[in-house]
């Protein structure tokens, strides 16, 4: 993979793409919510534009309207119909 990222642009997105859905699994969502803010710190001072660019768009803020629960919502069994 070296030789075919030789920036590692490439490496790097993956490893972003994985610590972010390393946090969807989390149980606690106190941790969850400060390693959302760590990678979202980490991101702004990315020197790779397209990575830094989530970091720069997600204010502190952003984060507080995160569910508080581990429990994923439920399905209502209801259908969409097509209009």
């Amino acid at each position: 993979m070296i030789a075919g990222d030789p920036d590692g642009e490439v490496t790097l997105a993956w490893t972003v793409a994985q610590d972010l859905m390393n946090l969807y699994r989390l149980d606690d969502p106190d941790q969850a919510h400060t390693q959302a803010e760590q990678l979202i710190s980490d991101l702004r001072d990315c020197p790779i534009p397209e990575q830094a660019r989530p970091g720069r768009t997600c204010t502190p803020g952003a984060l507080s309207y995160a569910p508080t629960s581990s429990t994923p919502p439920r399905p209502t069994g209801r259908r969409r119909t097509s209009t």
